[in-house]
């Protein structure tokens, strides 16, 4: 449930989070952005010691920005799902309901991606797909490990298709998180473009809720 104009006020927090200017022109773009996410699907196919599954998913089953607490209260007296809805505890600004099935996968696999870095690449879904590939990587990571070049390039074809300019592009973001976060162990090696990462988890503090 989207009403047809979105009112300033119910995206305050978001804009400020991002450090965004309130404008018209951004507010259009959210909007724009919010209908494509709400038509996006998804589907999974999960190899484990278990056998392989396979998991359809339309990963945002709805989004609703009411225009204060009464509706908001209304809306969700209607709902009837037992799983996450983004809202804050006073339940007056904005929120999606996710699948089940997608919110069961992300707290079954978490990889945070705080705040600080999600305002550095916002605006560059490229090196954003990269920033999230690389923490992931070091997320999942128990011991200093080498990723295959070969594998890399299968897992971010969309990134870029050259080579040189994807490991480029990795390394840029790589430097790009250490001027948040210095120790961040990741790095492609000169010509084999293999790709060195090691255990890394962003301190909780630097997490939002």
């Amino acid at each position: 449930m989207i009403p047809a104009s979105l009112p300033s006020s119910v995206l305050a927090d978001f804009f400020d989070a991002f450090r965004l200017a309130r404008s018209g022109v951004q507010y259009r773009r959210f909007e724009e952005r919010l209908h494509r996410l709400l038509s996006f699907s998804l589907s999974l196919i999960l190899r484990t010691p278990g056998g392989v599954s396979r998991l359809n998913m339309r990963p945002l089953q709805r989004a609703y920005t009411p225009r204060d607490g009464v509706e908001a209260r209304r809306l969700l007296a209607l709902e009837t799902h037992s799983q996450l809805s983004l809202l804050p505890s006073d339940v007056k600004r904005y929120g999606i309901l996710l699948d089940p099935v997608f919110h069961e996968y992300l707290r079954n696999n978490p990889v945070a991606l705080p705040l600080a870095l999600m305002r550095r690449f916002h605006n560059r879904p490229l090196y954003w797909d990269a920033a999230s590939y690389l923490l992931y990587r070091c997320w999942s990571s128990r011991a200093p490990c080498v990723i295959p070049w070969k594998i890399v390039r299968r897992q971010l074809a969309s990134v870029d298709q050259l080579d040189r300019r994807l490991a480029l592009s990795l390394n840029r973001v790589a430097d790009e998180i250490r001027a948040d976060y210095p120790d961040f162990p990741v790095r492609v090696k000169p010509g084999s473009h293999d790709l060195v990462v090691a255990p890394f988890r962003p301190p909780r503090e630097h997490f939002r809720v």
